[in-house]
């Protein structure tokens, strides 16, 4: 016999619950920062039974990995917590990150976690923003009334940030001009016959992190 710990009843009906936050509220073409994504996944029911987190990832965000963080939290006892074990996001999987979160994840459990990755986009035109979805479940499920929790997506907008500055620079830098020694009736040939000559040098720097190509 399987031991349980599921009430009178002995029917578990767990109440899994994602929360999370992101370092990044937009993505900046070019850029190399790091989207990290915190997670914590709570069970305030009874216990999950192959309990699962997954992260639907876009192809061109890399996974690099996850790290377990301690779970503390404001005025609220949790009892253990869980192991958690993650498959990496693959072409097979359809780029799906999955993490398992213990057979049971016992009731008052809670998890933190946070999964590191690297968006890879050099072009706008390749994609305008990031949608992700999150889900956790287990195969004996919430009750209805507190399964809309187990599920979130967020989408990251993708933008173009330039930093653009022009400087200048003449050749030389002074120049002294006298008028009576360019005749106006004498004939020009040459711009010399005008004045002297002064060159303009521009240097254009973009310090953003994204190219512009025009």
């Amino acid at each position: 016999n399987i031991q349980k710990d599921c009430g009178e009843d002995n029917v578990c009906i767990p109440d899994l619950k994602i929360i999370y936050s992101r370092n990044l509220n937009e993505y900046s073409v070019g850029s190399d920062e790091r989207l990290e994504i915190s997670m914590e996944i709570i069970n305030e029911g009874e216990d999950a039974y192959e309990a699962n987190f997954f992260l639907d990832l876009p192809e061109s965000i890399n996974y690099i990995k996850t790290e377990l963080r301690e779970a503390v939290s404001e005025g609220l006892t949790y009892g253990t917590t869980p192991p958690v074990l993650c498959s990496p996001p693959t072409l097979r999987n359809e780029h799906v990150l999955k993490c398992d979160l213990g057979n049971p994840m016992a009731g008052n459990s809670k998890v933190s976690f946070r999964i590191l990755l690297q968006p890879t986009v050099n072009f706008l035109e390749d994609v305008s923003s990031f949608e992700m979805s999150l889900a956790v479940n287990s195969s004996n499920p919430d009750s209805s009334e507190t399964s809309a929790d187990n599920h979130v997506q967020f989408s990251l907008p993708v933008r173009v940030k330039t930093d653009l500055r022009i400087r200048g620079l003449p050749v030389p830098n002074l120049v002294t001009y006298n008028k009576t020694s360019y005749e106006i009736e004498d004939e020009i040939l040459d711009e010399a016959d005008i004045g002297p000559e002064v060159t303009h040098i521009y240097q254009v720097e973009n310090r953003g992190p994204s190219d512009i190509e025009e």
